[in-house]
């Protein structure tokens, strides 16, 4: 994947598309997607929504 986020012709791609090309270690991607989680699943609690 980071080889992939190194071609220009794909950031320019992504760029279009209103992204930004990042690469990160896998411990980063896991602090990411845990803090994503927490603040998403507060949202939904706040709202009452249900959960499925």
């Amino acid at each position: 994947m980071a080889c992939l986020l190194g071609e220009t012709a794909v950031i320019e791609r992504l760029h279009a598309a209103g992204m930004v090309a990042k690469t990160t270690s896998a411990a980063e991607f896991k602090m990411r997607v845990a803090g994503d989680v927490a603040k998403w699943a507060s949202v939904i609690a706040d709202a009452n929504m249900e959960r499925i």
